[in-house]
């Protein structure tokens, strides 16, 4: 809820309001493409910061922490496991669907 990509589907896709409430962050896509080591950090980061501004320390969004915190959920193509038991028929139809899935998020975001 503390990246800019979080603020613009909840503020711009899910609720147009800007009445933001618990069952549009339920609707929220699952971010697939981030490893489960940056999710923890992810967590690990939310924590520090919420702890930090109960604190009175100021939270900007040029703060270093949550600029890291934003780079953890930057588009990346999943990687292909395990490529030398895919056939290459396989792999360029899942390369094409990965294509596909961001075509499609990028659309849902932007909508070009």
């Amino acid at each position: 809820m503390n990246t800019d990509l979080c603020s613009r589907l909840l503020k711009t896709v899910i609720n147009h309001t800007k009445n933001i409430q618990s069952k549009d962050v339920e609707r929220l896509p699952y971010p697939f493409w981030v490893p489960d080591a940056a999710k923890e950090q992810a967590i690990q980061l939310t924590r520090a910061l919420i702890e930090m501004a109960m604190a009175g320390e100021q939270i900007t969004r040029t703060h270093p922490q949550l600029v890291l915190l934003e780079s953890l959920y930057t588009w990346q193509a999943p990687a292909l496991r395990d490529t030398h038991t895919v056939s290459l028929r396989r792999r360029k139809g899942l390369a094409a669907a990965t294509r596909k899935q961001a075509q499609e998020a990028q659309l849902a975001l932007w909508g070009d």
